[in-house]
């Protein structure tokens, strides 16, 4: 059962309506919590605001330190005259170069057949092993009666390096077992790179290495993707060919993508910072990273950010000019990722600056930390005057009360004496 909710009359005796009278002197009361809470409410939005800027600077961070290395910096490509032998890819430990490249051979996995076997044969149980490149002996169970399709199965299903099939013939059906690993060993014997022992398999195709040729020089290969011959550089060999120019060069694109984040990274930066409320802070934080990125970095062909075709425009963010970075690019590209990479360099300079700001003790910390600390004062402020004008109102409540009861009284007395005077003196009067 529902217990009702107390309702309070006030002005009964005296007329007045005390219940209004009480509800505007509280909110009088009130009006400074409600400063507390427009201040509380300031406070919490900057604090939301330093949270951001932490954010954006933390990605300025990442985005200056792709660029921190000239591995970092640089993004290479490559390219082949003869794309359907040799592909040439390059990562960024390759260097700007051109190469002669010769393909004489391709590499080759081992491949073993069974005997035919009558349709539904079944075996009896046995055990049979697979190895590949004289290791990771693989040991499988046969069971008795299993078909020729279960056994298949069972070394697709096993760890074995190996793919298996079941070709059908004239004969009868055959058990084909490939490495999945094509070559042998360098300077190995090719049979130990694939030996199968229990089903009286056959070798039908001898592994192979690829044998190819870089400016002249012979390169042996286990694989059709080459990466130990020119460091940073890989060869993707589809086919035997001779007279191949293959040629690794800077991706342009993929290095303007990498600035591009940089730049874009910095100016959501400069939004967050422009969005705090504190006008000093907000102008030390602008002027900090604008140093960073603006002043000389090195000493070299290029020295800064304006002489590579990144400016600081008119309004205090980084404006790329593409032609011009592209033609830097191209006069120089290493000199250009020093501007970036080097020790004094931008990315440098900036992840210092940023640091400082987002560390562990940095100065946002600080300032996050002071705005906390405010916000559960006005909390604690806030909470006492609550308290405060609880007390108030209830001291109201039983003034108002009391001054009823009064009232009540003195009507009470006057209704008495007025019964005690006789009728004829109060019709003379």
């Amino acid at each position: 059962m529902e217990v009702p909710m107390a309702v309070q009359f006030g002005g009964l005796v005296s007329g007045l309506n005390t219940n209004q009278m009480i509800s505007q002197l509280v909110a009088i009361e009130r009006q400074p919590i409600n400063k507390l809470n427009t201040t509380k409410r300031t406070v919490e939005s900057d604090i939301r605001r330093v949270g951001e800027m932490s954010t954006r600077l933390k990605a300025l961070e990442s985005a200056a330190k792709e660029l921190g290395t000239l591995e970092g910096f640089m993004s290479f490509k490559g390219s082949s005259t003869n794309e359907e032998a040799v592909r040439v890819s390059a990562d960024s430990g390759a260097t700007e170069s051109s190469f002669d490249v010769g393909v004489s051979r391709l590499a080759k996995p081992a491949r073993m057949r069974s005997d035919a076997f009558a349709e539904g044969h079944t075996f009896s149980a046995t055990t049979m092993n697979v190895e590949v490149f004289g290791e990771d002996d693989v040991e499988l169970n046969i069971p008795d009666g299993a078909s020729l399709t279960e056994v298949r199965d069972m070394i697709r299903a096993s760890s074995a390096e190996v793919d298996a099939t079941i070709i059908n013939t004239p004969d009868g059906a055959h058990l084909s077992i490939t490495s999945k690993k094509t070559g042998h060993t360098p300077g190995g014997d090719p049979a130990s790179a694939l030996t199968v022992s229990g089903l009286n398999m056959t070798s039908v195709q001898t592994a192979q290495n690829a044998l190819m040729t870089v400016d002249g020089v012979s390169v042996e290969s286990s694989s059709n993707t080459v990466s130990t011959a020119v460091e940073g550089v890989t060869f993707e060999l589809l086919g035997e060919a001779e007279g191949v120019r293959a040629g690794v060069a800077p991706d342009r694109e993929a290095i303007l993508e990498k600035v591009k984040t940089f730049v874009e990274a910095y100016n959501s930066t400069v939004d967050a910072i422009r969005s705090q409320s504190n006008g000093g802070n907000r102008r030390r934080f602008e002027a900090d990273l604008s140093e960073a990125v603006t002043q000389t970095a090195i000493d070299g062909p290029f020295v800064n950010l304006r002489s590579v075709g990144i400016s600081s425009g008119a309004t205090g963010k980084l404006e790329l000019d593409e032609t011009e970075f592209f033609d830097r690019l191209e006069e120089n590209s290493a000199a250009l990722a020093e501007v970036f990479s080097s020790q004094g360099g931008v990315a440098a300079k900036l992840t210092a600056q940023v640091q400082r700001y987002t560390g562990g003790s940095g100065i946002l910390s600080g300032i996050e930390d002071s705005l906390k600390s405010q916000s559960d004062t006005i909390d604690s402020q806030i909470e006492r005057k609550e308290r405060s004008i609880e007390t108030f109102e209830s001291r109201l409540r039983r003034q108002f009360s009391t001054l009823e009861q009064l009232l009540s009284s003195l009507n009470d007395q006057s209704a008495s004496f007025a019964s005690l005077v006789p009728p004829s003196y109060q019709s003379n009067r």
